[in-house]
């Protein structure tokens, strides 16, 4: 928002009896914000008041009063509280205004004015931001505007990152219309690609918003600054080059900022884990279509009563302080009156004297929604509302019955019971055993997220009803997020980035496989035990080359991705076919060519080859006995392209026209291709060269050119004995 110099109201202005304006702190395209105190508590509070000429339009006060309510339900500690959405008249003309939490501290795009943030800080406020979208993703609300102007650290702390201004907050549940209509509506800097171009939207677009965002904040800049519309929307075609930035930060915002959605995190859960943490999902269930409890410090409002699910809603016991132990009300209210007390009042005048059960025991097992109940209950009718309870939470159809005996332990058993029942019941196959104050836990938890809330609520159960607990449940076997791959190894892979092989996510049991350039045999062994150690039940199919230091000082030079105009083009001079992956072995003659768009038909071509083994740099185009290389005049018409033949088959071999067989030493080097409007390189250089002198050369011709001036491809070159 920009400051403006006057607004709608003036200081000391008071709406609806309640609001008293203090100042101006904002103007936005469809309104002004107050900062105002509410006379009655004194709180302040945000005044967001929309300009006269939209307080008129039904349709957009509609949007805005959907906005409010859904928002309304949105309570976290990482979004702005919306409290309500009121109307009001000043000297005769309406006015529609909303009630916001009123947050002191600047906003990430007025912190970055003074810099880069810490990659330690710029890490909290991504864990604090992806806790409140997943918040509002929950209640099926998108941000749609996230940027560093909308999100404020709450009395200067990244570690309080609060989002604000869900203006244009999309409500997924009622319609397709944004705020401001079915347009654009964002900042185009930090808006997805899906988003620019009018396509559907998810979670994934506010996760793309998030990238940019926090890549603004590692740069110490706005995303996009000075650049045009068409540039920006170019640049989301592809990965921003990230190499500049710290390699704690590397992976998160790589992730974040694919231009294609599925191939961004689904959900907070893979976030958390580029963010460094262990990838649980915060507890957030909301109480619809299903049990659960917010975590500290976040309030979830249950779906009214026309939304409520079939199975019962059940309520937390209230001796313990933690999420987790349900009770199902009617059942534990009629076990309540029929226990050991109400039963057993007058026993001769009702029936005979029921057995004593030792161990007094519970037996239940669930396989996908039909059950096997056996067991005690201290009556005949308490047996037959604790399995009518079990039945409930546990969503399954029950086959057995519950044997009336005295002995039960606690006049609380019958309701542990429930409680442990209900927490088990998000397994599709699982068996809880209880003799006396002894529960068993048997199941299979498809999720770490599942695994862990049904521990926390079960311990909790066993905590409040005294019962001790041997939790076997086991995790299923789970898929593997590439985020999660990438992730373990960034901080190995100094050597260019590793590809990974397969589906995303890779199915259960499906080998990781990975190929790439490391820069040690240290660095290999540490990304295979990195990977190993994700999942150990996977079997690993790596193909990971070792390359020398030169070799991956040339590799970090290059920009990250390469270009698309330039394309290498692998064969061989004395056989058919083409080798996998530009790896030959040991005899074979290697035929290379540089395919290059027509578009660059008279740019000139730059192709060279680091050599690690050696130290040395060959140069490929030009070189002494071959000075020609403008792209046209070097290489053969293809159509849409031109073909630069670079090494030759052994058969032609001349002078201008290079070409060898594979022989020792072997190892993995570097082949790169440069395309300039105009001359890259200075000078002309001779057929080979000393490494350390051409790269002063080429750091200095990179520093030089302007990337609109030239494109770079490179590949890995790799020889192996037979």
């Amino acid at each position: 928002m920009t400051m403006p110099s006057v607004g709608m109201l003036t200081p000391g202005v008071v709406l609806n009896h309640t609001y008293q304006i203090i100042k101006l702190i904002g103007e936005g395209g469809t309104g002004e914000v107050y900062l105002a105190q509410n006379q009655a508590t004194g709180r302040e509070v945000a005044i967001k008041l929309l300009k006269r000429e939209f307080s008129a339009d039904p349709t957009l006060v509609a949007l805005m009063q959907r906005e409010a309510d859904a928002l309304h339900e949105v309570m976290h500690p990482a979004v702005v509280r919306y409290y309500e959405l009121l109307r009001t008249e000043i000297s005769g003309n309406a006015f529609t205004f909303l009630v916001m939490e009123f947050i002191r501290g600047e906003s990430l795009g007025d912190r970055l004015a003074r810099g880069p943030l810490p990659p330690e800080e710029i890490l909290q406020i991504a864990a604090r931001v992806v806790s409140g979208l997943e918040v509002a993703h929950a209640r099926q609300v998108l941000h749609r505007d996230l940027t560093p102007a909308n999100v404020i650290l709450r009395d200067g702390d990244p570690a309080q990152a609060t989002l604000i201004d869900f203006g244009i907050a999309k409500d997924l549940a009622q319609s397709k219309h944004s705020v401001i209509g079915g347009g654009f509506a964002g900042t185009y800097q930090y808006a997805s690609p899906e988003q620019i171009d009018g396509r559907d939207l998810d979670a994934r677009s506010d996760f793309y918003s998030l990238g940019a965002t926090l890549l603004a904040a590692s740069e110490g800049r706005s995303a996009g600054q000075g650049k045009t519309l068409e540039q920006i929307v170019g640049e989301k075609t592809r990965v921003p080059d990230t190499s500049h930035l710290p390699a704690l930060l590397r992976p998160l915002i790589e992730a974040l900022l694919q231009p294609n959605p599925e191939s961004r995190p689904r959900g907070a859960a893979e976030i958390r884990v580029l963010i460094g943490g262990s990838g649980t999902v915060e507890d957030l269930d909301a109480l619809i279509g299903g049990v659960g409890a917010a975590p500290e410090g976040t309030i979830v409002r249950p779906a009214p009563p026309s939304q409520a699910p079939a199975r019962p809603a059940l309520v937390e016991s209230k001796p313990r302080k933690s999420s987790g132990a349900f009770l199902w009300v009617a059942a534990i209210l009629l076990l309540g009156g029929l226990g050991a007390g109400g039963y057993f009042l007058l026993p001769e005048l009702l029936k005979p004297a029921l057995p004593t059960a030792a161990p007094y025991n519970l037996a239940l097992s669930v396989n996908r929604g039909v059950g096997t109940l056996s067991g005690n209950a201290p009556s005949e009718d308490a047996a037959n509302a604790l399995r009518r309870a079990l039945g409930d939470v546990s969503a399954a159809e029950l086959d057995g019955a519950l044997t009336p005996a005295t002995g039960m332990p606690t006049e609380s058993w019958t309701a542990g019971a429930t409680e442990l029942a209900a927490a088990m019941s998000r397994m599709e196959q699982w068996a809880l055993t209880i003799a006396d104050q002894a529960a068993t836990l048997d199941g299979t938890a498809l999720d770490p997220d599942m695994l862990e809330r049904i521990t926390r609520e079960t311990e909790a159960v066993a905590e409040t009803r005294a019962f001790t607990l041997d939790n076997r449940i086991a995790l299923a076997p789970q898929p593997l997020a590439r985020a999660a791959m990438r992730a373990v190894a960034a901080p190995f892979a100094k050597c260019g980035p590793l590809v990974f092989g397969g589906p995303d996510p890779l199915p259960p049991g499906a080998a990781i496989s990975a190929t790439g350039t490391v820069a040690s045999e240290e660095d290999r062994d540490r990304i295979t035990g990195a990977l190993g150690e994700l999942d150990p039940d996977r079997p690993l199919d790596l193909d990971l080359a070792v390359a020398s230091k030169l070799v991956c000082q040339v590799e970090r030079l290059m920009p990250r991705a390469n270009a698309p105009q330039l394309n290498f083009r692998f064969a061989y001079g004395r056989k058919a076919g083409g080798p996998q992956a530009a790896t030959y072995l040991q005899g074979e003659n290697p035929v290379i060519d540089v395919s290059v768009d027509k578009s660059f038909g008279t740019a000139f071509l730059y192709v060279f080859y680091v050599d690690g083994n050696t130290g040395k740099v060959i140069h490929l185009l030009p070189y002494k006995d071959r000075t020609e290389n403008r792209v046209a005049e070097a290489g053969e018409d293809m159509g849409a392209r031109y073909d630069v033949r670079i090494l030759f088959p052994a058969s032609d071999v001349a002078v201008g026209k290079r070409g060898f067989l594979v022989g020792p030493p072997f190892g993995t080097n570097i082949l790169v291709a440069v395309a300039s409007e105009q001359n890259f390189l200075d000078q002309l250089f001779p057929r080979n060269d000393a490494a350390e002198l051409f790269l002063e050369d080429l750091i200095e011709a990179l520093r030089r050119a302007r990337s609109t001036e030239y494109v770079i491809t490179r590949e890995f070159f790799t020889t192996r004995a037979p």
